[in-house]
């Protein structure tokens, strides 16, 4: 396991030293409007306000709807909102808030548009340095447990924040995908797709298991309330969440930070 913490450690300190160059606050055009929607969660409380602060000679709008606000409430709270609003204006917005999305009305308000969620995986990519999502999940995983005898893929919510059309909001076919990648990194382990976290699988788990997740679990407390006795490896998704364990852990060095992931495409999207 060495090699592998070793490897993490090369990996993230050219990218830390290109963020050390990155200024602290970007000017922006003055002449647009910028509108921010998104569901709260302790990823996003930890670098959003911050990079949002730091947009100079433009007005922000911030809609942060709490960690406990159901999707179906959001469809109709954002819509609205964004109806009351004097258009036009650029708008970034996690995939929670995208119900925006083939509205006729928003089509000549909403100048332009892109996802919160598409930038913190673009970041995490760069942070990781793999050239697909197949193998930066083979770098997470390797640094989390390297060779594990069991792994259980949970479906529910797993493709809720996936940078990919292919499949976004499809769990099952992204847990596929998962499968496939895991099995040929591992393939003397024995791989499974579960429904969820009580599933009963996870009655005698072990430490030598691992288990791939949606960060909608470890936030709304489900961790706790399963029967399995927390030995097993956790791999919580999208990567951006893996890499803060990491970090966390002390299994890599380096500082995930995707101010200058925002700050570019904030620019772009306001030059426009």
């Amino acid at each position: 396991m060495k090699w592998l913490k070793t490897l993490g450690k090369k990996l993230f300190r050219g990218f830390d030293r290109k963020l050390a160059g990155v200024p602290e606050a970007a000017t922006l055009p003055g002449s647009k409007k910028l509108i921010v929607a998104y569901r709260n969660n302790p990823l996003f409380r930890k670098y959003l306000p911050s990079i949002l602060d730091s947009l100079q000679t433009i007005a922000v709008k911030r809609i942060v709807y709490p960690e406990s606000t159901s999707r179906e409430e959001i469809d109709t709270r954002v819509e609205r909102e964004l109806f009351d609003e004097p258009g036009p204006f650029a708008f970034a917005c996690d995939r929670t808030c995208s119900s925006w999305r083939g509205k006729p009305r928003n089509a000549e308000r909403i100048s332009r548009a892109l996802w919160i969620d598409e930038l913190f995986g673009t970041a995490a990519s760069k942070f990781l340095g793999g050239r697909d999502f197949a193998e930066n999940l083979t770098l997470v995983t390797r640094l989390t447990l390297e060779e594990p005898k069991r792994i259980f893929i949970v479906r529910d919510s797993l493709a809720d924040h996936v940078n990919s059309e292919e499949f976004y909001r499809r769990p099952n076919r992204f847990a596929r995908e998962i499968k496939r990648i895991l099995t040929a990194i591992y393939p003397m382990a024995v791989v499974s797709e579960v429904d969820s976290l009580d599933s009963p699988e996870f009655t005698n788990d072990a430490p030598d298991d691992l288990i791939i997740v949606d960060r909608h679990h470890r936030y709304q407390g489900e961790y706790r309330n399963v029967s399995w006795t927390r030995q097993a490896s956790v791999v919580t998704l999208p990567l951006e969440e893996a890499i803060e364990d990491l970090i966390l852990q002390g299994k890599v060095e380096g500082v995930f930070d995707p101010a200058a992931e925002f700050s570019q495409a904030f620019q772009k999207l306001l030059a426009s």
